[in-house]
């Protein structure tokens, strides 16, 4: 009885075994079965130890495939061709590029996919390259070597620098400026009262012409004020010109109708005048020559009878 219950317990686990290796099967096959993939290649001209066929591809971390091939390229011995094997629906662009990323402190590598543009164009095969390329980045470890290489070039030229900036012309020109330094460091302290009487002096000044900026507004203010005076004036003078320059005119038409209308006048005048003196010496000289002339008038008396 004991048997029986044992063997059907045994076989009831390798028929319970057998389903679950069955469903595991059809369940991975059929998890796959909607997938198809893309070949494409890389040229990496850097070391790829780490890196193994079969090993991850990532698409920004996300694993997209597999490395299918890793060869030196027969065109160029200082490339390795890697091709890579990616599902169809990953977003492969021309913008893409792949470089290589340790994952850990393993060492173990995979192949990093990420796109630097987007909306760029899809990245398919063409009649003339069958297996489209898709550009090499370095990675970072490739490009802190580089930065390093370049540090390290960088503190070598430094300390060569250093090294000839510390020969002994120069220690002895650091040393002569010490002393002269030195020296006038002591002028100063010997100084050190007349330097305080020049300071205060100085701020004395700027005072002074902290004063005169305070003030300088408002002796702008006065002067644009002169000015506006000086302005007024001389609309003044210039109104007082056009005056006398209108009399002067008024003047002139005077003189010039006096001499025109008055002047003939007068004229005649004093030609009548002569006249009338030039009779009355006339009569002045008969009357002095004959007085009886006043009795009798200018003609002779008629003689009376045997005269």
């Amino acid at each position: 009885m004991d048997r029986r219950i044992n063997y059907t317990m045994v076989g009831g686990f390798v028929i319970l075994l057998g389903f679950l290796l069955f469903a595991l099967v059809v369940w991975l096959s059929t998890s796959h079965q909607g997938d198809r993939y893309v070949h494409y290649k890389v040229y990496a001209r850097e070391d790829v130890s780490g890196l193994s066929v079969a090993s991850s591809v990532r698409y920004s971390g996300v694993e997209v495939g597999s490395v299918e091939s890793i060869e030196i390229n027969p065109k160029d011995e200082q490339e390795v061709k890697i091709v890579l094997k990616i599902k169809e629906s990953t977003p492969i662009t021309t913008s893409t590029v792949a470089s290589l990323v340790t994952e850990g402190i393993t060492g173990v590598q995979s192949v990093g996919l990420k796109s630097l543009k987007q909306n760029a164009p899809r990245l398919v095969p063409t009649r003339s390259n069958r297996v489209p390329t898709i550009p090499d980045q370095p990675s970072l470890f490739v490009r802190l070597s580089s930065m390093l290489d370049k540090l390290a070039l960088n503190i070598s030229d430094l300390t060569l620098n250093l090294k000839k900036m510390v020969d002994k012309k120069n220690r002895e020109a650091v040393s002569d400026t010490l002393q002269n330094v030195k020296q006038f460091t002591g002028v100063l302290g010997d100084n050190s009262k007349d330097l305080d009487a020049i300071i205060k002096h100085l701020n004395h000044t700027m005072k002074r012409v902290d004063q005169a900026t305070e003030t300088l507004p408002q002796t702008m203010a006065t002067i644009n004020q002169g000015v506006g005076s000086v302005k007024a004036l001389a609309d003044s003078l210039k109104k007082t010109s056009d005056q006398a320059q209108g009399m002067l005119n008024s003047t002139h038409v005077l003189i010039n109708q006096v001499s025109s209308d008055l002047l003939p006048n007068v004229d005649r005048v004093f030609r009548k005048v002569g006249r009338v003196a030039d009779n009355l010496a006339v009569i002045t000289h008969h009357v002095r020559q004959n007085p009886g002339v006043l009795l009798r008038g200018q003609e002779p008396a008629v003689g009376g009878p045997g005269e």
